[in-house]
């Protein structure tokens, strides 16, 4: 649609000024709208200024520069920060989708995150245990301009691991432990005897894998006496073990919060184990292909 030039819109005004007729007759006059017409008169009374307004028009953007500029500056400080952090951080009420675009936009990409060779800083550790976590845990990607790597800092110190060992239940419920190293025999049957056991009930499956001291006799024997079905997944089949899935989103809280002393690991682990739900047993359950889901 055309905008009206701002000489027809001094003569619309000045008939409807002079009494030349009504608004509906002032439309007619100049085959404008009825609609047209009321809007320069409202314009008119509200500012003093009729031309058009192009600028003012439209859908007006919910990210604006000063948006901008905030989430450069938070991710030039923390480059992994979520696209809900991101928008939590800045107040805005767009959707995730929305931020990404303007994050593209910006040049800031996803990437994989890079160690820091010039300070000589390891970044992450590569251990396949799934239950492990250790005070250099952080996240695996964040944003950066493109052509640029992203890096992650986190200081020398205590490196070795803490072990978690867990069950998980249909209903969301764990039982769980933590103790500095890798666990054995002695550990295994003392998580069963002092934390699993009060959960337990005659009739219960426990479902382990086929890790050694998961097959220690005295153990097994001591959950047959109590009533507790053992049994022992596959070969070569983490993809049948639900927990499995628990331990990837604890694994993601923890490098979230990038506790650097035992003392905060531990109490990292004792968050990340209070956000398990019992709809996220549900879907892992499902997932696993559990046919009683």
């Amino acid at each position: 649609m055309r905008t009206l030039s701002l000489d027809l819109r001094e003569r619309i005004l000045a008939s409807y000024d002079h009494d030349q007729g009504t608004r509906e007759q002032v439309a007619r006059r100049y085959r404008v709208s009825l609609g047209m017409v009321k809007k320069l008169l409202q314009q008119r009374r509200r500012i003093g200024d009729i031309a058009p307004r192009h600028r003012f028009s439209g859908r007006k953007p919910l990210i604006v520069q000063s948006h901008q500029r905030a989430m450069r500056t938070l991710l030039e400080h923390k480059p992994d920060m979520t696209l809900p952090e991101l928008r939590q951080a800045t107040g805005l009420s767009c959707t995730l989708p929305a931020i990404h675009y303007v994050l593209k936009k910006m040049g800031l990409t996803y990437k994989k995150r890079r160690s820091a060779p010039a300070n000589k800083i390891a970044l992450m550790s590569h251990a396949r245990a799934a239950s492990g976590a250790k005070t250099n845990l952080t996240r695996l990607r964040g944003r950066a301009p493109r052509g640029r790597r992203v890096h992650a800092h986190c200081p020398c110190g205590n490196w070795h691991t803490t072990t978690m060992i867990g069950a998980l239940r249909l209903d969301g419920s764990t039982s769980c432990m933590s103790i500095e190293g890798a666990a054995d025999t002695l550990v295994f049957d003392a998580y069963i005897r002092q934390v699993l056991a009060p959960s337990l009930h005659p009739g219960d499956v426990v479902i382990l894998d086929n890790l050694s001291p998961h097959k220690n006799e005295p153990t097994l024997q001591w959950l047959a006496q109590s009533g507790v079905e053992v049994r022992f997944l596959p070969p070569y089949s983490p993809d049948l073990n639900p927990i499995e899935k628990m331990w990837s989103k604890i694994k993601n809280r923890l490098r979230s919060a990038e506790a650097r002393t035992p003392a905060d690991l531990v109490e990292a682990i004792g968050q990340a184990l209070r956000s398990v739900t019992p709809q996220d047993a549900l879907n892992w359950f499902a997932s696993c292909g559990y046919s009683f889901i």
